[in-house]
């Protein structure tokens, strides 16, 4: 299977009907089968994540996602951590990734004593973008 770096997606509307949708009908439109003409939508492959969606965590410097299609599903990337998403639309893939970052990040701090060099790197990547909240 190649994935299609999202890039590669267009809408089927005109860009003047496209103008103003929300992020449902967003989603809706992003999860139509490329085009075989190649043409983008201009949407990025890569973005930066400012938020986990979690309110124990916070984002201290923004995390890299690249996503791409492979058949009919979105695939959200955060490369530094080794960490996918998977959705049926854009944004179900970025918050599942989110959610896999947010446990990634928690067990590793759990058995931080008991990790190997890998894991300890991947937390040490982790700690320089995320900080656990104070909670009074």
């Amino acid at each position: 299977m190649v994935a299609t770096p999202i890039t590669q997606l267009r809408p089927q509307v005109s860009q003047e009907e496209g103008e103003g949708y929300g992020l449902e009908e967003f989603d809706r439109i992003s999860a139509l089968a490329p085009p075989e003409d190649g043409q983008g939508w201009g949407l990025p492959a890569d973005f930066l994540l400012g938020t986990l969606g979690d309110g124990r965590l916070r984002v201290i410097a923004p995390i890299t996602v690249n996503v791409t299609t492979e058949n009919e599903d979105f695939i959200a990337e955060a490369v530094e951590f080794a960490e996918f998403g998977y959705g049926s639309t854009r944004s179900a893939a970025v918050r599942d990734l989110q959610r896999a970052i947010t446990e990634l990040f928690f067990s590793l701090t759990q058995d931080e004593e008991r990790l190997g060099a890998d894991l300890t790197a991947t937390l040490g990547r982790m700690r320089r973008k995320i900080v656990a909240r104070r909670i009074a």
